[in-house]
C-alpha cells in the first residue's frame, strides 16, 4: 500500500515539474531561393558533346543553407530567420545547369551523380556568395565569385580556367530585395560561364577530333 502511494506521489511530482517546463520557441525561418532571368539568345556555339557539371567546392562557411553578409571586412555572418531553400554551391549547381540546359546548345548536361557518360567535366570553385556592406551606401551589394575548370573527360587534361565575378546592388537592406539581388548576380555569371564553357570546349573538340 506505501508502495502505491509513493508510486503515485512520485507520478504527481513529475507530472507538476514537467508542467512548469518551458521549451524555447523555435525561430521563424523564411526560405529562400534566387531567381534566374529568362535566358536571352546567345552566340554561343552548338556543340554535340555531352557535359557534366562537378558540384561546386566552398569553404564550409558557405556550403549551408545559411545566407551570408559580410558586415565587415573580415566578418562574415548569416541573416537571422532567413535561409536559401539549399545550400549556396547547390544553389549555384542547379542554377549552371538549367542554364545550359535553356540555351539548347548542348546534346546533354548533366550532375555528377547522374552517371552521363561525358565528353567533358566542368569542375567549380564557390569562392564568394554573400552581400556585402562596404560603407559606400546603406544597402549591400551581391558579391558571387566562381573559379571554373574545362577538363576532357578521358585524358583529365584541363582545357581552360577562369574567374568569374559578378556584384549587384540590392535596392534597400530588406531581404527580399538582396535576394533579388543574388538572382540579377547568377543570372550574368550562369550565363557568362556558360557561353565561355560552351566555346572553349567546342574549341577542343574541333582540334582534336
Amino acid at each position: 500500500m506505501r508502495h502505491a502511494i509513493a508510486i503515485a506521489l512520485f507520478s504527481l511530482l513529475l507530472s507538476t515539474l514537467t508542467g512548469c517546463v518551458s521549451l524555447p520557441e523555435r525561430e521563424a525561418v523564411q526560405l529562400y531561393t534566387p531567381t534566374l532571368a529568362s535566358s536571352a539568345p546567345t552566340d554561343a556555339p552548338e556543340v554535340r558533346w555531352q557535359l557534366v557539371i562537378d558540384r561546386p567546392l566552398s569553404d564550409p562557411a558557405l556550403d549551408s543553407p545559411r545566407i551570408a553578409v559580410r558586415p565587415r571586412a573580415n566578418e562574415l555572418q548569416s541573416y537571422a530567420g532567413a535561409r536559401w531553400t539549399a545550400a549556396a554551391p547547390d544553389i549555384v549547381e542547379t542554377a549552371l545547369l538549367q542554364r545550359f540546359q535553356d540555351s539548347g546548345r548542348i546534346v546533354a548536361v548533366g550532375r555528377a551523380r547522374d552517371a552521363l557518360r561525358a565528353d567533358y567535366l566542368l569542375q567549380l570553385d564557390l569562392r564568394a556568395f554573400e552581400s556585402v556592406y562596404d560603407g559606400e551606401s546603406g544597402a549591400p551589394h551581391v558579391h558571387i565569385a566562381l573559379y571554373a575548370t574545362v577538363l576532357d573527360a578521358g585524358s583529365r587534361n584541363v582545357i581552360a580556367g577562369r574567374l568569374f565575378v559578378r556584384d549587384s546592388a540590392a535596392s534597400d537592406e530588406a531581404v527580399p530585395a538582396i535576394v533579388d539581388a543574388f538572382g540579377v548576380a547568377l543570372s550574368a555569371l550562369s550565363t557568362e560561364l556558360m557561353e565561355w564553357t560552351l566555346s572553349n570546349g567546342q574549341t577542343h573538340a574541333e582540334r582534336t577530333h
